[in-house]
């Protein structure tokens, strides 16, 4: 399957910056999850091999920033070790990710609205990013890594 994982920034008691939190997970190789419902149970049918682009939300946002394959099942986080404390207390589940690859420059979303078919109402196309998961097709996912590789030309 293909996925889209959205990422903005936490706020409340503890605050963590969207592009903090993307930094921190990519280099040590974990995506985490919170365990709210029903983020919790579409964490659980994530599998081995799934493919995920990163989009970074919110205000002066609204891009792509990295693509990852899902290398093993979710796990709890207490399982994990090396992570910044702060972490622990936000997030429930942990899944190892691998062949971790960075769009530079971030892949801008407004251009490729129109040739997205996960998109459906194409004038108030961000209501699609609301959640923290969602699965797209195979075209979909193509369209989006190949406007990259166009754009470094």
């Amino acid at each position: 399957m293909n996925y889209i994982f959205i990422v903005n920034d936490i706020k409340g008691e503890k605050e963590i910056k969207g592009e903090n939190i993307i930094e921190h997970l990519l280099d040590i190789k974990y995506w985490l999850f919170r365990d709210t419902y029903p983020l919790g149970n579409r964490v659980k049918k994530l599998e081995k091999g799934d493919m995920i682009l990163c989009y970074m939300a919110g205000h002066h946002r609204k891009y792509f920033v990295a693509s990852f394959v899902i290398e093993s099942e979710a796990r709890d986080i207490d399982e994990i070790s090396g992570l910044d404390d702060i972490f622990y207390d936000i997030f429930k589940f942990a899944i190892r990710i691998k062949d971790v690859r960075k769009f530079a420059p971030p892949i801008i979303i407004y251009p490729l609205i129109n040739d997205l078919a996960f998109i459906k109402n194409k004038a108030h196309w961000g209501i699609f990013f609301r959640q923290s998961i969602k699965s797209i097709c195979k075209n979909d996912y193509k369209t989006i890594v190949n406007s990259q590789k166009k754009s470094s030309n």
